[in-house]
């Protein structure tokens, strides 16, 4: 008698038992919503895996909520709704405008306290579930750090202690997101604050070294999928001006794909996270921009020379130069040759 004659013979009522063979699980990821960059893609198996979770988390300035804006504008641009929750009030309209964001396709949300925040969450979720989304979500919890519960926006001095409070909160959304992620097809991402052990001292017997660890508690990198770590790069300079950084990321926990790997993107402070400087920098890392002597470079696709600073106006000026530019780009990141790594001595202390 095959196992599934068995089943249906002996537990009738067990209507939730299956065998792996009977059709796709609802833990299969077969959705991504693009990064905005495909070196990023790829070490993230994809680019967002819908149905999953990510925790972003890093020092100050290392571009986690750019990151976050260009995951909005990646949702957008495949169909679907981004909810933003904004426990930090940093939120800036033109900047997401300016980046491309659609805002009338924004859902934003700025909740007093976590547990508020988890009560939203959820009434998005079940709308999601009854009206079915054209196209993959994206819900945007911005940050664990930053959330407040309820008892501590109620106390009535700075003296009363919550110990563990918003890890307690924490802990029970995520047991209850891992039913509900998937079958709304969306994928969350957290950003967190990368913070120091009070009396971690030093790893390893390394002078300098420290240990990190995240707010929120345990659960909050046990639901993630994806755990990123955002981390300083090199200041990009015009002339004397500092006019932008080249960051780092590294994935410290992938359920897809192997973990430990990096890669590097641009921020430029005028036009934000940026493919275009992102794509030139990987392929002059990566020697396929080539140096032709007084300040100009050449590409493999075209003889058409060029300075560094007009590597933008050149792609908007001449498609032809840009899909030349992109073809190679992506190939030769498909086959190994650009990885987009920076090789230098980062400004933490990671």
């Amino acid at each position: 008698m095959s196992v599934k004659k068995s089943l249906a013979r002996h537990m009738p009522d067990a209507g939730g038992l299956r065998l792996v063979s009977d059709g796709e699980l609802l833990g299969n990821v077969t959705e991504w919503i693009p990064t905005g960059f495909p070196a990023l893609d790829k070490i993230f198996g994809g680019g967002w895996p819908v149905g999953r979770c990510t925790e972003m988390f890093g020092l100050e300035a290392t571009g986690k909520s750019a990151l976050t804006h260009m995951a909005v504008k990646q949702c957008q641009a495949a169909g679907g709704t981004a909810l933003y929750l904004d426990f930090e009030c940093s939120f800036d309209k033109a900047r997401m405008v300016q980046m491309g964001i659609d805002e009338h396709r924004l859902i934003y949300a700025r909740p007093e306290y976590a547990e508020q925040g988890w009560d939203i969450l959820w009434k998005m979720m079940d709308h999601m579930e009854k009206e079915p989304p054209p196209a993959p979500n994206l819900i945007v919890w911005d940050s664990v750090a930053a959330s407040v519960t309820k008892a501590e926006m109620k106390e009535e001095n700075s003296e009363q202690a919550h110990t563990a409070v918003l890890a307690r909160c924490m802990a029970k959304g995520c047991r209850k997101m891992f039913r509900a992620i998937a079958r709304v097809r969306a994928h969350m991402i957290w950003t967190n604050h990368a913070q120091q052990k009070i009396g971690g001292g030093a790893r390893g017997g390394f002078r300098g070294a420290v240990e990190w660890t995240t707010p929120g508690g345990g659960e909050v990198k046990f639901a993630s999928s994806l755990r990123v770590r955002c981390a300083h790069g090199k200041r990009l300079k015009d002339g004397d001006r500092v006019s932008g950084y080249q960051l780092r990321v590294i994935t410290e926990k992938c359920r897809l794909i192997p973990p430990h790997q990096q890669c590097s993107w641009v921020l430029d402070f005028g036009v934000g996270p940026s493919q275009d400087l992102t794509m030139f920098y990987h392929m002059l890392d990566s020697r396929v921009v080539k140096a032709a002597g007084g300040g100009l470079y050449v590409g493999p696709w075209s003889r058409k020379q060029f300075h560094a600073q007009n590597w933008l106006s050149r792609l908007a000026e001449d498609p032809e130069f840009r899909a030349g530019a992109e073809r190679v780009y992506l190939e030769k990141l498909a086959s190994g040759e650009i990885t987009g790594k920076i090789s230098f001595a980062s400004d933490d202390a990671d």
